[in-house]
Order: structure tokens, then C-alpha cells, then sequence
């Protein structure tokens, strides 16, 4: 030991550090699904994941080192600091820069080739529109009409129903034997005899009459009976 440092006091060793081990994170337990859930309908079954969207063009990562940065003066580098336009001018001409402006150049004349081209669509569109409002109303006119000849087909069979030709038949019967008692009537209350030939008239009347009465009865039955 040398003479300095007879007299002074032994330094304080550092006390060791006990190591330490890592202990591996135990895996997380894994549970089975239930028995019903294999069983499972499909509709039942989770969705499948949405399809992924088109990639978007990431940001390149920042240059490790600019080209002739280190051969600057002192004087130059505090100008650089003091001036961000500097700054601007030495990142513009770094080789990934170029590329990133030149990849920014290819998309905007990509941009402003689809923009062009719908507006150049935007023509045919109005013209398929127009066409379709057309046909629209062409379809509600035609829609319409056949709702209309619907409508009187069903009035139509309505009155051709076998309950509805019943009872006209029942309602025209029953007209007709009124008339034929009234003419009968009138024909007794009549002063004076009747001749040959208004006896003989008024019997054709009234027998005709209580013909077309008994058919459309015994028709009106028939029908009822089906």
C-alpha cells in the first residue's frame, strides 16, 4: 500500500447484489368452451372479421444522417439552428426527401387524373338519373293502372258471386210476381167485362210473369244448393 494512504481508513467495499431471476410469467389458463357451444347453430357462431381496408401509405422513417452535415463550420450549424428555413432547404435535398416529393407528386397527378374523370362522368350520370326518374314515373303510371283494372275485376266477380246472382235472382222474382198480382187486380177492378181478346191478353201477361218469376226462384235455389 502506498505511504498516502497508510494512515487513512480502508474504503467501504460495495456490499454484492444479490441476483435476481427472472421467473417466467406463468401462461394464461385456456378455457374450453362449453359443451353447448360446440353444438352451436351457425347464426349463433361470432362473425367473421371485416375484410381489410387498402393500405395507406406510411410516413418513411427519419434519415439517420445527412451528407456533408459534419463537414460545417461551427458558424454554419448555429445558422442552421437559428434559420429552420435552412433546415428545410439541406432535409429537401436529402435522397429520401426526393423520393417522399416525388411520391407525393405521382399521387397528386393520380388524384387530379380521377377527378377529371368524374367530372367527365358526371354528364352520363345526370343522363342515367333523368332516365331513371323517367322510368319511375312511367312504372307508378303503369303500377296505377293495373291497380284500377284490379280494383273493377274485383267489383266485377263480386257481382257475378254466387250469393250476389242468389239474391238478385230472389229480388227480380219476387219484382216480377208483384207486377203480375197488380196487373191481375187492376184487371178485375176494372168496370165493365173483358173481351175475348183482352181476356186472352191478360192471361199471356200473367202466365209469362209467373214463368219468369218460378225460373229465377227455382235458379236462385239451384245455387244455393251448390
Amino acid at each position: 500500500m502506498p505511504f498516502w494512504g497508510w494512515g487513512a481508513a480502508p474504503a467501504e467495499q460495495p456490499r454484492p447484489v444479490a441476483a435476481v431471476v427472472a421467473t417466467p410469467a406463468a401462461a394464461p389458463a385456456t378455457v374450453s368452451p362449453p359443451a353447448a357451444y360446440h353444438g352451436a347453430s351457425p347464426a349463433a357462431m361470432p362473425s367473421p372479421p371485416p375484410a381489410p381496408q387498402t393500405p395507406r401509405e406510411q410516413c418513411p422513417p427519419c434519415p439517420s444522417h445527412f451528407d456533408g452535415l459534419g463537414a460545417r463550420s461551427q458558424h454554419e450549424l448555429q445558422q442552421l439552428k437559428e434559420y429552420p428555413n435552412l433546415q428545410d432547404d439541406i432535409v429537401a435535398d436529402h435522397p429520401a426527401a426526393a423520393r417522399c416529393a416525388q411520391k407525393a407528386k405521382e399521387l397528386h397527378s393520380e388524384n387530379e387524373s380521377l377527378a377529371l374523370q368524374l367530372v367527365n362522368k358526371q354528364a352520363v350520370f345526370d343522363d342515367a338519373l333523368a332516365k331513371c326518374r323517367s322510368a319511375q314515373q312511367e312504372l307508378d303510371a303503369t303500377k296505377a293502372e293495373v291497380q284500377a283494372l284490379l280494383a273493377k275485376k274485383n267489383e266485377l266477380l263480386a257481382r257475378e258471386s254466387p250469393d250476389q246472382m242468389a239474391t238478385i235472382l230472389l229480388s227480380t222474382a219476387n219484382h216480377i210476381d208483384g207486377e203480375a198480382e197488380n196487373l191481375l187486380h187492376e184487371s178485375l177492378k176494372a168496370p165493365g167485362t173483358l173481351d175475348t181478346a183482352a181476356l186472352a191478353s191478360l192471361k199471356e201477361s200473367y202466365i209469362k210473369q209467373k214463368t219468369d218469376k218460378h225460373w229465377r226462384m227455382a235458379l236462385e235455389k239451384s245455387i244455393k244448393m251448390r
